[in-house]
C-alpha cells in the first residue's frame, strides 16, 4: 500500500512538473499567447464554436485595448479548434471523449499547445484531459463552462464557470435540512424525474442526484422517476413517497407535465 501511494505521489508530481514546465515556456518565450478554444461544432449545442467565436474575439479585442492603457506589450491571439460528432450515432457531448485529447495531442505535435485553453463544455472530453491518474500529461489550463459531470470535480487544472452537478447536489441537501418556522419544515424524501432525452447540463445534474455514492442519495430518500408514466403514476397517487419533486429542463417541460395530468395542489 505504502508503495503505491508512493508511486501516486511520484506521478502528481511529475504531471505537475510537466505542466509547470509547458507554461513558463510559454509566458516567457514572447509576450504573444495563444489560447486555444476547442468546443462542439454541431449548430445545435449551446456552447457550439459558430455561437462562442464572436463573443471571444470581441473579448480578445477588449482585452488588447486594457492591456494598451496599463502600457502593457501583451498580445492574446484565438485559435479555433471544432469537432464535429455527425458522423456519430451519438451525437454532441455524449460522443466526446476522445474528440478533446485527439485535438490536444495534434496542437502539441504542432507546437501550437498554447497557455490555455477555453472549452470543452463536455464532460466526457474534458475528464480524458485533465484527470490525473488516466488523463494526458500535457494538460494545461482548461476554462470550460461545462464539464458539470462529478468525474471532474477537484481537478487543478480545471475552472467550470457554472455550477458543477456536485454543487447543485449539495445545495439540495442544505435546503432540504434548512427550517424556518412558519416557513418551511425538514424534508426528508423526494422524487427525482430523469427525462429520456436530457441536455448536457441536466444530463450530469440528474446523475448527481441519482449516484449512490454523492451526499444527496446518502442523505435524502428519493426515488427515480424514469418515464413519463412512472411520473403521472407518482402525481396521481393517494400515497406519495414525497410531495416535492425534482426535475431538470425548460419551462415548456413544466408546461407539457401540467397539460398531461392535473397536479394536486400540496405538490412542490
Amino acid at each position: 500500500m505504502l508503495h503505491s501511494h508512493c508511486f501516486l505521489c511520484v506521478g502528481v508530481l511529475f504531471v505537475a512538473l510537466v505542466e509547470s514546465r509547458m507554461l513558463d515556456k510559454c509566458m516567457k518565450s514572447k509576450p504573444k499567447y495563444t489560447m486555444n478554444v476547442v468546443l462542439l461544432e454541431d449548430e445545435t449545442s449551446d456552447w457550439s464554436l459558430g455561437f462562442v467565436r464572436d463573443a471571444v474575439v470581441q473579448a480578445i479585442k477588449a482585452d488588447r485595448q486594457l492591456n494598451i492603457a496599463a502600457g502593457l506589450n501583451i498580445t492574446l491571439t484565438a485559435n479555433f479548434r471544432g469537432f464535429n460528432t455527425t458522423l456519430y450515432k451519438r451525437r454532441g457531448c455524449g460522443s466526446s471523449t476522445c474528440e478533446g485529447v485527439e485535438i490536444l495531442k495534434s496542437l502539441h505535435a504542432k507546437g501550437e499547445v498554447g497557455c490555455a485553453m477555453l472549452g470543452p463544455s463536455c464532460t466526457f472530453a474534458t475528464f480524458f484531459m485533465v484527470d490525473v491518474e488516466i488523463g494526458l500529461t500535457l494538460t494545461i489550463p482548461i476554462i470550460s463552462a461545462g464539464s458539470f459531470g462529478l468525474s471532474c470535480d477537484y481537478k487543478a487544472n480545471l475552472t467550470r464557470l457554472l455550477p458543477p452537478a456536485r454543487k447543485i447536489s449539495n445545495f439540495f441537501v442544505h435546503f432540504w435540512n434548512f427550517t424556518r418556522h412558519g416557513l418551511k419544515t425538514l424534508w426528508e424524501r423526494a422524487y427525482v424525474y430523469k427525462k429520456a432525452d436530457q441536455t448536457e447540463d441536466c444530463f450530469w445534474y440528474i446523475n448527481a442526484l441519482e449516484a449512490p455514492s454523492v451526499q444527496f442519495a446518502m442523505s435524502i430518500s428519493r426515488e427515480m422517476l424514469r418515464s413519463k408514466t412512472e411520473l403521472k403514476k407518482a402525481l396521481q397517487s393517494e400515497n406519495r413517497h414525497s410531495n416535492v419533486f425534482i426535475l431538470c429542463g425548460t419551462p415548456d417541460d413544466i408546461t407539457t407535465i401540467k397539460n398531461d395530468t392535473t397536479i394536486p395542489p400540496e405538490i412542490v
